[in-house]
């Protein structure tokens, strides 16, 4: 049945970094996020209105390292990241 959760589904490399990269990386507030755009992965930092400026961006450092790191090791040099900051 096509409307079940058994459906074959193959997921793109981009898929699999961000699952991974969601599941493995213990940085808080920090989630990727696969987009319609080729080769990009969004690297998205929410924040509350308490955290700083140094804060956040700290810590979208920290994101992208791991993220740049990993494309390294699987020499994916085609990677492209986008920044986004989320207020909640």
């Amino acid at each position: 049945d096509s409307s079940s959760g058994s459906k074959l589904y193959l997921p793109t490399r981009l898929e699999w970094l961000a699952l991974d990269l969601n599941a493995g990386v213990p940085l808080s507030n920090v989630r990727y996020y696969t987009t319609t755009k080729p080769n990009t992965i969004i690297v998205s930092v929410f924040y509350s209105s308490t955290t700083t400026l140094k804060e956040r961006q700290n810590r979208m450092k920290l994101a992208k390292k791991a993220i740049i790191d990993e494309a390294n090791v699987r020499n994916w040099n085609w990677l492209v990241l986008e920044e986004q900051y989320i207020e909640y």
